[in-house]
């Protein structure tokens, strides 16, 4: 590799951040379209990635699922996924894996104010889920926060560490990427940041998400206790 393309790496890992999504726990769940006890889950979207979901936790009102997951998130000269934060809301939808009639197995979608993150505090709490009805259906507990990735380590370190392959929707499992796939990650990362600027250099707020997830084949659950 360059002396430039070995820049240009170090300049893009040195602006490496993670955005961790910790999905804990959901409390008092009822499906009141049946009145029956749930065997729930959570999806939700972030940006451009691609659906992501908890495992199913059945015959429960209290489901425990832990679920953790992170992103890259850039931090540059130019317009940043860090300034898209300010005006973003991550929904997350509540499913019931045990309703036969699909328009019965939303139980509920939390909304989340992502602005805390472009000040560098994290998000915690508990959340209410509401229903179709707007009406109040649980609680879900989440934990967002930002994790600066330290630049210490060497490059070769590093870049054996990069959790990176947003074509394929693999963003949880650790892989050895190359230079070259880094710097062009952050290439498709900038086009889609700055395609949201309008022509003042401004961002637009982010539209609200209209486009509920569709119920998905469930083939896993948490081992019951």
């Amino acid at each position: 590799m360059s002396n430039d393309a070995d820049q240009k790496v170090n300049h893009d890992l040195d602006r490496l951040n993670e955005l961790h999504i910790y999905v804990h726990r959901c409390r008092a769940l009822k499906n009141a379209a049946t009145g029956k006890t749930p065997s729930p889950y959570v999806v939700y979207s972030f940006l451009d990635f691609p659906d992501l979901e908890t495992q199913i936790v059945r015959n429960s009102r209290d489901p425990e699922f832990e679920d953790h997951k992170f992103f890259p998130i850039k931090v540059g000269e130019k317009v940043t996924e860090v300034e898209l934060l300010k005006n973003y809301t991550l929904k997350f939808y509540i499913f019931d894996d045990s309703t036969i009639n699909e328009k019965d197995s939303l139980l509920g979608v939390v909304s989340v104010d992502m602005s805390p993150l472009a000040e560098n505090m994290p998000i915690r709490g508990s959340f209410p889920v509401k229903d179709v009805n707007n009406q109040e259906s649980g609680t879900l507990d989440l934990s967002i926060t930002w994790k600066f990735v330290p630049n210490e380590q060497t490059l070769e370190k590093r870049a054996e560490k990069v959790i990176i392959d947003a074509s394929k929707g693999n963003i949880i499992e650790q892989k050895e990427v190359s230079g070259d796939k880094i710097a062009e990650f952050y290439e498709k990362l900038e086009d889609n940041v700055v395609k949201d600027q309008t022509t003042d250099g401004t961002i637009e707020k982010e539209e609200e998400q209209t486009n509920i997830p569709k119920p998905k084949p469930r083939q896993k659950s948490l081992p019951q206790s």
